[in-house]
């Protein structure tokens, strides 16, 4: 996600700076405001508190140190090998990349956010349903177990003749 958000500010289609190729198979886009447009989806998806909180802000330093140090006029997104794993011309699938997803960054982002919240409730809600007591039924299956496998370890001591010092085939 964060290649697609560097690049798609003031983004366009462009020939690819590694592969020999006629059609535009590469989106360019403004590095700097593409760097701001990541950190502010950062910031957002600090401030739901999805993730843990220590290691999110790890993350965000490392990816700034990095992002400083390799600062560019324009993000280039090559993703040549990735389309020749398909049957469709390279240019065609980079025409649906850029039209679908780098176009529509903003409702991605919301996208995103919304299903990472959503994943967030899901596993606190099971993480809270892990610490309740098992269901009635469970309980009562468990019970019922219990009281089968008494009544089988009852007959089978009970065919077994009485052992010295117990009163009964049953103890």
């Amino acid at each position: 996600m964060a290649y697609k958000i560097l690049v798609s500010q003031n983004a366009h289609l462009s020939h690819s700076i590694i592969w020999d190729y006629p059609h535009p198979i590469a989106i360019q886009g403004e590095f700097e405001a593409g760097r701001e447009k990541l950190f502010a989806f950062l910031k957002q998806l600090a401030a739901e508190n999805i993730f843990d909180s220590v290691e999110l802000q790890r993350q965000i330093r490392a990816t700034e140190a990095f992002l400083e140090k390799n600062r560019l006029r324009y993000a280039i997104l090559e993703c040549g090998e990735i389309y020749e794993l398909e049957q469709t011309a390279l240019e065609v699938q980079n025409q649906e990349l850029f039209e679908q997803e780098i176009l529509n960054i903003d409702d991605h982002l919301a996208a995103c956010l919304a299903e990472l919240g959503d994943m967030k409730r899901e596993a606190e809600q099971l993480e809270a349903a892990a610490q309740q007591p098992p269901p009635l039924r469970r309980k009562a299956f468990s019970l019922a177990c219990s009281v089968a496998k008494r009544k089988r370890k009852r007959s089978s001591q009970a065919e077994k003749p009485k052992q010295s010092g117990r009163p009964c085939g049953i103890c």
